[in-house]
């Protein structure tokens, strides 16, 4: 694409509406006596000791908890102008309704009335008040019920006092959340009898002394309850403050019932969480002996992709002289060799795709930095027991892209980081994971795609309504698969993302039901969904963090079956089960008898993210490419990591299918357009990623691949030529535009994104008129798409139409800042793809549009 020009500087988007507006003496009678007992109590002893006895009560040196409906403009400024109030975070809430806090009816004939049966969006704004700010707090309260004028700037403080829910202590229910018990409750022994490993997050302080005096308070705190630290690590880019400490049974039994035990209560503690568990959301068939059929040479030694994994069989027949392997912590001696199957499978679908499609190996050599081993006796590679999982991966990250004061960077050139590891004690549940929030920072710092698996979950699904097996495998196939869909959708709250898979800025790969086994799937098992359908069932399911849309895209991931369990009352339970299909790849040996040819089936969304991962790579060389001439050589290398990831999500659309069963995903109804289309997201993210079709075009379809760097509240406006052949042309023609960006973030503030980059087809009521396209409607809402760090819609149509503006149509990019400043320039991708119906000449039209020379393409092959 042609370099951009400035456009007009945006208009400053209002200010977010406050609608509950509560009178003093109404907050006075719901929250007063809370301001009363605090009173109180500062007046009396002066320090507030009497409210530390007390965990349920507001005291000094203990995290304050404002519950507002709707929101505070510039929350953070104004908590900082009130010495001695501490801003530690904030986070989007939605909030039941109640007669004081409740939406209006906008319905035809309900007008004006109260909405009880929808949730109300709010902010938890959370800070660290002294004695000093809980006085203050105590007389801008008194000056609001009182009816006089704040002091200069206090004044906001009374649309706070008005939208207030509630106020509160951080409290036991805040520390310990449902998942952390329930992980607890499945995975641990009726009896405890020994220490048990848990993961502390404290709340992170600027200052060293705040920090080291709560951490001795922590510290105090263990030792008081007769446990120990392992492992303790700050990571100052993330405020992150974590702890790995071991516990006895009875202390553990107190935090599962959340009982006022002494760690419980402890102020210093932000959340308690089981220690970090991986799970790799893999399923292997038996490998059968195969040879290796590599006749390329030998790959380029610099690495553009990385893996973070286990260990793999390095000298397997896939893989030797293809792996450039770093192991600083000496985890191959902990490995067992027949047992090394993720990894070997993970660098197998990286180096060479799916062998079932013949593709050609990678050209460069693949960077493998184990963050994991394979004991002896388990099936399941695990993580340093001993370590905090997060401070691994920093290490491992700042080793790749830096080195360290012993040593030079491992591998400087990787900028496409594959992980297909989730944490399967952190399943996501609206706040950000420390190893999520890391990601983000390392994405934006180093300028790293990281592709992400969305995780597996192998728990048995309840198909209600469907009594026996008998009666599930007898129904027609569009009957089976509404009620697997309908079964999903009610489950769809136990089957999250498995951290750090809400990640902002990584592109999250879910599992698609597809692959290219000829295998016939076993007979005794029935399958869920007709070809091309939807996400596996084993597949975990979005949304992200503030509903952005996760996850990104779909992978092939293995045709999945389903098989009995049991039935429990009147409900059907079955098991998803992979059987003759998936993705083949090299796998280890379970015999360990030393085989290095070994070649099997392997599934689930591990597998789908190195599919992805060869794909990005599959794209890095074409658009670096020498033999395409003038085609992609000013492509600056800055910009290859938002490019690759605007062209992996560029051709993944939703199928006509989505639109059949839309009523299952609900909710239905007037104004239920957006919370409809979310639900449906959470399932398919933006659908089944088509990447061959990204890196090649054919005589109907031209890609055009663009990028830049724009700074806060600027405009880039790129002119978009348009096929001539099309213009007064009935024939069918669509438009797909999409923008990927890696935004940098704010770890204490709600909003986390700071760049939001606004993407305008200009304008798009007009382009029916203009170009003779509209919006397509089986697609993410236009109110979702734009909460993340990709930008991605498709607009279709065939209404003949005159070009206008000599046939371009203009891309307005425009940057607003969000979550405080932002001074750096965003770097980001743009991909568009105009295609026609067959016959029509949409490329070489648009390619001499942009005076391009044709350049014949090298094509290598693996056959000769």
């Amino acid at each position: 694409m042609p370099p951009s020009t400035p456009g007009e500087p945006p208009r400053k988007p209002p200010p977010p509406r406050n609608r509950f507006e509560l009178t003093p003496a109404k907050q006075q009678s719901r929250l007063g006596k809370r301001f009363e007992h605090l009173e109180k109590i500062l007046a009396k002893d002066g320090e507030g000791l009497s409210l530390r006895e007390d965990p349920s009560s507001i005291a000094p040196e203990r995290a304050l908890v404002m519950e507002v409906a709707g929101s505070i403009e510039n929350f953070q400024s104004l908590v900082s102008r009130i010495d001695g109030l501490e801003y530690l975070a904030d986070q989007d809430s939605e909030f039941e309704p109640t007669e004081d806090f409740a939406p209006l009816d906008t319905r035809r004939g309900r007008e004006g009335e109260l909405r009880l049966d929808n949730p109300i969006s709010g902010k938890v704004y959370i800070a660290m008040p002294d004695v000093q700010a809980l006085n203050e707090l105590l007389q801008l309260w008194r000056i609001w019920q009182s009816g006089n004028d704040f002091p200069w700037g206090r004044t906001a403080w009374r649309t706070i006092f008005e939208s207030l829910r509630d106020i509160r202590p951080w409290g036991i229910g805040d520390r310990i959340d449902d998942d952390a018990i329930a992980f607890w409750e499945s995975e641990l022994p009726s009896e405890l009898r020994s220490m048990k490993r848990i993961e502390v997050e404290l709340w992170y302080f600027h200052s060293l002394r705040k920090r080291g005096v709560a951490y001795q308070e922590f510290l105090h705190r263990v030792e008081e309850v007769g446990g120990g630290v392992i492992d303790h690590k700050v990571i100052d880019e993330i405020r992150y403050d974590g702890v790995l400490i071991d516990v006895p049974p009875t202390e553990l039994r107190g935090l599962m019932q959340r009982r006022n035990t002494r760690l419980a209560t402890c102020d210093s503690i932000m959340y308690i969480c089981p220690q970090s568990v991986v799970d790799i959301g893999q399923y292997s068939e038996e490998s059968a002996e195969k040879s290796s059929e590599i006749s390329l040479p030998n790959p380029e030694e610099s690495p553009v992709v990385a893996l973070f994994d286990s260990v793999p069989i390095q000298r397997h027949d896939q893989l030797i002289d293809r792996i450039a392997f770093d192991d600083p912590d000496n985890l191959e001696t902990l490995s067992v060799g027949g047992a090394r199957n993720h990894a070997t499978e993970m660098a197998s679908l990286i180096i060479h795709g799916d062998l079932n499609l013949k593709e050609n190996p990678i050209s460069r050599t693949l960077y493998v930095r184990p963050i994991m081993y394979s004991p002896k006796g388990q099936s399941n590679d695990v993580a340093v027991e001993d370590h905090l999982f997060v401070d691994t991966v920093h290490r491992a990250v700042v080793r790749m892209k830096e080195g360290d004061t012993e040593n030079p960077p491992a591998a400087p050139s990787v900028f496409i980081v594959n992980f297909s590891i989730g944490i399967k004690t952190r399943p996501f549940s609206g706040h950000m994971s420390p190893l999520a929030r890391l990601l983000d920072y390392l994405a934006e710092h180093y300028n790293i795609l990281f592709l992400v698996s969305a995780g597996n979950i192998s728990d048995p699904l309840e198909l209600n309504g469907v009594a026996t097996w008998t009666e599930f495998e007898d129904a027609a196939p569009e009957e089976r698969e509404r009620i697997v869909l309908r079964a999903l959708n009610e489950s769809k709250a136990l089957r999250a993302l498995l951290s750090p898979a809400e990640a902002l800025n990584v592109i999250t790969v879910g599992s698609w039901h597809e692959d290219h086994t000829r295998s016939i799937p076993d007979t005794t098992l029935v399958v869920p969904f007709r070809e091309g359908g939807f996400s596996n069932v084993s597949s975990r399911l979005g949304l992200g963090y503030r509903r952005v849309i996760k996850p990104d895209i779909h992978m092939p991931g293995g045709r999945e079956s389903l098989m009995f369990k049991s039935s429990i009352s009147s409900s059907l339970q079955v098991l998803p089960r992979v059987t003759g299909c998936g993705l083949s790849c090299a796998t280890g040996d379970p015999s360990a008898s030393g085989l290095l040819n070994r070649v099997g089936l392997v599934s689930g969304t591990s597998a789908s993210t190195a599919l992805a991962t060869h794909a990005a790579h599959q794209i890095f060389e074409v658009i670096t490419d020498k033999d395409n001439g003038l085609l992609y050589s000013n492509i600056d290398p800055e910009f290859y990591a938002v490019v690759i990831k605007s062209l992996l999500a560029h051709r993944a659309r939703w199928t006509n299918r989505v639109e059949e069963f839309e009523s299952l995903f609900g909710p239905m109804g007037v104004g239920k357009h957006v919370q409809r289309r979310d639900n449906i997201a959470r399932f398919v993210g933006f659908g089944l990623a088509q990447v061959e079709e990204s890196h090649s075009c054919s005589p109907h379809r031209a890609t055009l691949v663009g990028y830049g760097k724009i700074f806060a509240k600027h405009v880039d406006v790129h002119r978009i030529p348009l096929p001539m052949c099309l213009s007064n042309s009935a024939a069918y023609r669509a438009l797909t535009v999409t923008v990927a960006w890696i935004s940098p973030v704010n770890f204490r503030h709600q909003t986390y994104r700071r760049a939001k980059l606004e993407v305008q087809v200009a304008p798009v009521d007009e382009l029916d008129r203009t170009v003779g396209v509209r919006r397509v409607k089986i697609q993410p809402s236009d109110k979702s798409v734009p909460r993340g760090t990709v930008f991605h819609c498709r607009y279709e149509g065939s209404r003949a139409v005159s070009f206008v503006d000599d046939g371009y149509v203009s891309l307005s990019i425009i940057c607003r800042p969000q979550a405080g400043g932002l001074d750096e320039g965003i770097r980001y991708g743009i991909a568009i793809s105009i295609e026609a119906s067959e016959g029509v000449p949409v490329y070489q039209e648009v390619r001499s549009r942009l005076a391009v020379p044709v350049v014949p393409r090298r094509i290598r092959s693996t056959e000769g």
